[in-house]
């Protein structure tokens, strides 16, 4: 697979659950997300990144609502509808679920650059998991 495929800023469509960080809802055994690379593990294992989300949920906490980068579906040929990429929560996907067929594209520098910042002064991710995939 192309490197730029598991670079920074790179979405993947791929099946989350639990394992992945996700909350599942109604018996859900997992959903499919778009998912942005923002980071690699040291050992090369598994990537931290963000999650794409149709809107933003009225019952999470504020913090984690205030950091919910909205998205056009006319920047990104691959949505839908518009979106919001929560930089809230920091999620995980094994190298071994990504593949050509999972990737959509890449985010703009602008707004890989803008996730990454919100990423980093949102409060809600530790620092550990942060630096576990060399976010800071």
């Amino acid at each position: 697979m192309p490197t730029d495929m598991l670079s920074a800023g790179a979405v993947h469509y791929v099946a989350m659950d639990e394992a992945n960080g996700l909350t599942l809802k109604n018996g859900d055994q997992y959903r499919n997300k778009y998912f942005v690379i923002l980071g690699v593990d040291s050992n090369g294992n598994a990537f931290g990144g963000v999650i794409f989300n149709s809107r933003v949920n009225p019952k999470a906490p504020l913090q984690h609502r205030l950091y919910h980068f909205p998205v056009s579906r006319h920047s990104y040929g691959f949505l839908l509808h518009d979106s919001f990429i929560d930089c809230s929560t920091l999620m995980t996907v094994q190298v071994s679920a990504l593949s050509t067929t999972t990737f959509c594209g890449t985010l703009s520098e602008e707004h890989l650059d803008s996730v990454l910042t919100s990423v980093r002064e949102c409060g809600t991710i530790p620092a550990f998991k942060l630096k576990r995939y060399g976010i800071i």
